[in-house]
């Protein structure tokens, strides 16, 4: 770490996460807002993630699919982007000003993707891949988890 930075832990359970302090000047980024969010898996959890991105996109980051409710799904772990934009600004992963035509660009970030997911599915909202998830099994509850 930098001298600009301070290591700042939280506990939560048994997890504690890092956030790197910013300095007065400079400007809260989305780089910085993801940091603040990284999740810290155990290896279940990380193999379940890795999971899931197979049976969703056979880990292609790139693919965009129409789904059978006339909406197209995209990247890794195919959002559909009212609930990428939704989710990702909830969690503070996506500015809250972000357009659907910004978060045209923003749905593919594979890091952001797995991000967002690693936060949903440890806050029970693993129904969003509920055709995966029958065939992969639930979510591992074990700690550590992410933050909501």
């Amino acid at each position: 770490m930098t001298y600009n930075q301070k290591i700042v832990l939280t506990l939560l359970g048994a997890a504690a996460f890092v956030l790197p302090m910013l300095p007065s000047t400079t400007t809260y980024t989305a780089e910085a807002a993801i940091a603040a969010k990284k999740p810290t898996l155990t290896h279940a959890q990380d193999l379940w993630l890795a999971s899931l991105e197979w049976c969703e996109s056979r880990g292609n980051p790139n693919v965009k699919v129409l789904d059978s409710n006339d909406k197209y799904s995209y990247g890794a772990f195919q959002f559909q982007m009212q609930t990428f934009l939704w989710q990702g600004k909830k969690h503070g992963l996506v500015a809250t000003s972000t357009t659907e035509k910004q978060g045209k660009t923003l749905i593919y970030d594979y890091g952001l993707q797995r991000q967002l997911v690693a936060i949903m599915v440890s806050n029970g909202l693993e129904y969003h891949w509920k055709n995966c998830t029958r065939k992969i099994g639930p979510y591992p509850k074990d700690l550590p988890t992410v933050p909501k």
